[in-house]
This record gives C-alpha cells, structure tokens and sequence, in this order.
C-alpha cells in the first residue's frame, strides 16, 4: 500500500482509505464488492489469464450497468435511471435554498 500511496502523492492524486468491509463508510462500494462477489465471481468467472479474466470482467461491467436492474433504482439498470434523471426533474422536497 505505500508504493500506491506514493505514486498517488507524486501524481498529486488524492488517496483516501477506508477501513474493508465496513459499509457505514462507504455503503455504495461495499455493495458493489459483494455484488461482484455473488454474482460474478461465485458464478464461477475466473479466467486462467488476464486476457480471458479481463473479457470476462467487461462483460459483467456492462451487464451490471446496462442490462441487470437493480433493486435500488427501481428495477431500472443504472443507465436507464441515469438516462431518467437527466431529463426528468428531480423533486426539490429536501432541498434547502440559501440566500446570502
């Protein structure tokens, strides 16, 4: 982890860590590592080499974004409901307007 942590300081690029398995820190990437768990490594998605592991991980990427829904977003795929938002209003209910 330091080599990483210096290569990040010499390219000026921000290093958080977090703490694994703790999803009160990052609840959206905890799900994400055991979504892959279950669903694509469990599955028996192992390549015997990079290349074949690389093809095989792309194909998971966009299956996950384009065409599994997740519960979440209202069973829509994460495209679907970034494609909704960007042209649907998003309510302003718990939005606070400031004015100075």
């Amino acid at each position: 982890m330091k080599y990483f942590d210096a290569l990040c300081n010499e390219l000026n690029i921000p290093h958080y860590f977090i703490y694994p398995r703790m999803p009160k820190q990052n609840t959206y990437v905890e799900v994400s590592h055991l979504a892959d768990k279950n669903e694509f490594y469990l599955q028996g998605n192992i390549g015997c080499d990079i290349e074949s592991m690389q093809k095989k991980l792309e194909e998971w990427e966009y299956t996950w974004n384009y065409v599994r829904p997740h519960e979440a977003l209202d069973y829509l795929t994460p495209d679907e409901y970034l494609s909704r938002l960007q042209f649907v209003p998003l309510p302003t209910r718990d939005v606070i307007i400031l004015q100075t």
